[in-house]
C-alpha cells in the first residue's frame, strides 16, 4: 500500500498554490461566472420580462388585425355578388 506524503506546507504558501492552484482557480472562476449570471438575471429581470410581454402583446394585436383583414377580404360583397353568375377571368360558373 502506498503511503501518502505528509504535506507540511501552509495554506498561503507557494507549495500549496503549486499543488492546488489550478483546481482552486477553476472552481473560483466557475462560481464567479455562475454567480454573475444569476445576479445579473435578477437585476435585469423586470426589463427583460416587460420587453417580452410587450412583444407578445404586439404580436397578438397584429395577428388579430390580420385575421380581421383576411376575413373581410374573403367575405363576399353582398351588393354585387350573384350566385347564378360568377365570372373569374375566362371561367364562367352558371
Amino acid at each position: 500500500m502506498a503511503t501518502r506524503p505528509n504535506h507540511s506546507f501552509g495554506l498561503f504558501s507557494r507549495e500549496f498554490a503549486w499543488h492546488h492552484g489550478l483546481n482552486l482557480f477553476g472552481t473560483m472562476s466557475t462560481l464567479f461566472l455562475l454567480n454573475t449570471s444569476f445576479c445579473g438575471q435578477n437585476l435585469f429581470q423586470e426589463d427583460i420580462f416587460s420587453t417580452i410581454i410587450n412583444t407578445v402583446q404586439e404580436v397578438y394585436e397584429t395577428a388579430r388585425a390580420l385575421t380581421l383583414i383576411v376575413h373581410a377580404t374573403l367575405a363576399p360583397d353582398t351588393g354585387s355578388w350573384q350566385p347564378s353568375s360568377i365570372r373569374w377571368g375566362d371561367f364562367s360558373f352558371n
